[in-house]
C-alpha cells in the first residue's frame, strides 16, 4: 500500500520526500500541475536547506493529473492544502473540503477497504474544527461512518520555512489528534519507520491537538516579543549589549534560548495569523485574551522603534544602508509578514 499526499506547497512537497524516505511510494497531487515541471527540472524550493540530502527519494514519488487515480492502492492520505485566514483571525476549510469531496467520492466507489482509510489533516485548522465540520461534513455528505469507513486524524507539524526538511526529520515531538489510538496503528508505525530514534509522540484528543498546535506558536509570539523588549532598551542606551542580556536570561532552564535574540519582529505564514486565531478562539468562549493581544501590540509597535533607528543612523552621517533579504527569513523567498 502506498501514501497519498493532497497538497505540494511549501510543506506538502518536502514532506512527501521525507515520507518517501520510509521506503512507501507516494502519489502526490496538487491541483496546480504547474509544479510537477518545476520539480522534475529540480527548481522548485530549492533553497531549502537539506532538500538536496533528500534527492534520491524523488523516485519514490509519483505525480497525478487526476487525483481520483492518486488514492488507488493508498491507505493513508496527507492534506497539505491552505488554510488562509479569514478575517476574524479563524481558518478556512474551503480548500480542505475540497480534498474532503475528493476523498468521499473515492471511499463511496471502494468501500471494500478491510479498514478504515486514514485522512490526516496536516494543514492548521480552527480548534473544534474536526469535530464539528469536518467529520459532519463527510458523514452528512457522503453517508460515511467515521471509524469505520475513515478514521481523521489531525497531525500538524511544527516547521519553519527554510528548513523544512531538518524540522521534519529532527522533530521536538509529533502531536497527533484522534478519536481512538487503536485505529491508527497503520499510521504510527510508518512514524517509527520515519524515526530510528525513540521519537515523543503526544496523541490527544482532536480538538487537544488542535488547540496544541496554535497555542504552541502563540507562546513563540509572546518570547519573541518579550526579547525585542529587552531589545528596546539597547535602542535607548547603546552601551548595553542586549544580545549578552537576553544569552544571560536564556541561561535559566525555565526560559531556554530559543527565540529569545534581538531582532525584528515576529513574521512569516504562520506566528502572526495563530496568534490572531488564538484571540478570535478566546474571545468565543468570553476568555480575555489580553496576553496575546499584547503580544501583537508589542509587534505592531516594535516596526516604529527600527524607523528610529535609520534615524540615530543618520545622526551619525551613516549614508548607505543596505537591507538584505526581503523575505521574513533566511534560505527562503516567502515575504508574507516580513518587515
Amino acid at each position: 500500500m502506498n501514501i497519498n499526499v493532497i497538497g505540494l506547497g511549501k510543506l506538502g512537497y518536502p514532506m512527501s520526500l521525507f515520507l518517501s524516505s520510509s521506503g512507501y511510494k507516494v502519489n502526490c497531487y496538487d491541483k496546480n500541475i504547474t509544479i510537477y515541471e518545476k520539480i522534475k527540472n529540480s527548481n522548485y524550493l530549492n533553497k531549502e536547506e537539506n532538500i538536496s540530502d533528500y534527492a534520491e527519494y524523488n523516485k519514490n514519488l509519483f505525480y497525478f493529473d487526476n487525483v481520483q487515480d492518486s488514492f488507488k492502492n493508498t491507505f493513508v492520505s496527507f492534506i497539505t492544502v491552505p488554510t488562509p485566514s479569514k478575517l476574524d483571525g479563524s481558518f478556512n476549510l474551503d480548500i480542505v473540503k475540497e480534498s474532503l469531496d475528493d476523498l468521499g467520492l473515492y471511499l463511496q466507489n471502494n468501500s471494500s477497504n478491510n479498514s478504515p482509510y486514514i485522512i490526516n489533516i496536516c494543514s492548521t485548522v480552527s480548534p473544534y474544527s474536526c469535530e464539528n465540520e469536518l467529520i459532519p461534513y463527510m458523514e452528512d455528505k457522503f453517508n460515511l461512518k467515521e471509524g469505520i469507513d475513515f478514521v481523521l486524524v489531525y497531525n500538524p507539524y511544527f516547521v519553519a520555512l527554510g528548513s523544512v526538511i531538518k524540522t521534519l526529520r529532527n522533530p521536538d515531538f509529533i502531536l497527533v489528534g484522534t478519536r481512538d489510538e487503536k485505529k491508527i496503528k497503520k499510521f504510527l508505525d510508518l512514524y517509527k519507520i520515519l524515526y530510528s530514534y525513540e521519537a515523543k509522540f503526544k496523541i490527544l484528543s482532536l480538538t487537544e491537538a488542535e488547540i496544541t498546535k496554535v497555542c504552541v506558536n502563540t507562546f513563540l509570539t509572546l518570547k519573541i516579543s518579550f526579547a525585542n523588549i529587552i531589545q528596546l532598551l539597547g535602542f535607548k542606551d547603546k552601551n548595553l549589549s542586549t544580545n549578552k542580556i537576553l544569552d544571560a536570561i536564556g541561561e535559566d532552564s525555565r526560559i531556554g534560548k530559543k527565540f529569545l535574540k534581538s531582532g525584528l519582529p515576529y513574521g512569516g505564514p504562520c506566528l502572526p495569523r495563530d496568534n490572531f486565531a488564538v484571540i478570535n478562539f478566546l474571545n468565543k468562549l468570553k476568555i480575555q485574551s489580553d496576553l496575546n493581544e499584547s503580544s501583537e501590540a508589542i509587534n505592531n509597535n516594535y516596526t516604529s522603534y527600527l524607523y528610529d533607528q535609520i534615524d540615530f543612523l543618520e545622526e551619525k552621517n551613516i549614508k548607505k544602508i543596505t537591507f538584505m533579504g526581503m523575505g521574513y527569513k533566511s534560505n527562503t523567498d516567502c515575504a508574507e509578514g516580513s518587515v
